[in-house]
């Protein structure tokens, strides 16, 4: 199973479209857990209207407490044998926990990275930016660690285009209390435990 963690903060403007990309998914053995982060909108109302529709789908609701607390309440009852990370205001391609599933399981790596591709407002792709489609590529720690410097940047310092191993991270959190780069804290911590991630050249 893949665990799915969305923290959300009034964000309800896109939140539906996140969570139908997530209820399409191709790979279907996955649980869904979206953190209400004390937001002052309806997205409350929401997830809970979606989790009616899909058991797959689990509800939080706390006081507000940061992107990081969200996070670590996910984390903390995801039952996956890996877990995935996803922003509310993104969404995903309907085969992409496929594709990422397929290589960590067949490739035995610690981690599955993606392309990904940038979208206006009105959900135009910005054709500057475009992701290059190649083939995938398995590389080793010290190279996730080189291509963090990228730049453009290449596999992000991010957490939602990765996939990762729960086995590697029990007793890892997100550190909280800050205002940024959460996201890269917790990929650092996490990249020194790996041999080898696999690189999924798609823009999922």
């Amino acid at each position: 199973m893949i665990s799915i963690i969305i923290p959300i903060y009034n964000v309800e403007k896109y939140l539906s479209k996140c969570i139908e990309s997530l209820v399409g998914q191709t790979y279907k053995d996955i649980e869904i857990i979206l953190i209400n982060d004390g937001s002052p909108d309806h997205c409350l109302s929401i997830c809970e209207q979606y989790s009616k529709k899909d058991n797959r789908i689990i509800v939080i609701n706390q006081e507000n407490k940061g992107v990081s607390a969200a996070r670590n309440a996910g984390l903390k009852i995801a039952k996956g044998e890996y877990i995935g990370f996803i922003d509310p205001d993104d969404w995903i391609a309907v085969d992409m926990y496929e594709g990422l599933h397929s290589v960590i399981k067949q490739s035995d790596v610690d981690m599955v990275i993606c392309g990904y591709e940038y979208y206006s407002e009105d959900g135009a792709l910005d054709e500057k930016r475009k992701y290059p489609i190649r083939e995938n590529e398995i590389i080793n720690q010290k190279e996730v660690m080189n291509r963090f410097f990228d730049m453009p940047p290449t596999i992000r310092r991010g957490v939602v285009n990765k996939l990762f191993k729960k086995e590697l991270l029990i007793g890892q959190m997100f550190k909280e209390g800050l205002h940024s780069s959460e996201d890269v804290f917790f990929l650092n911590e996490y990249v020194q435990k790996i041999q080898k991630a696999g690189v999924v050249h798609q823009p999922y």
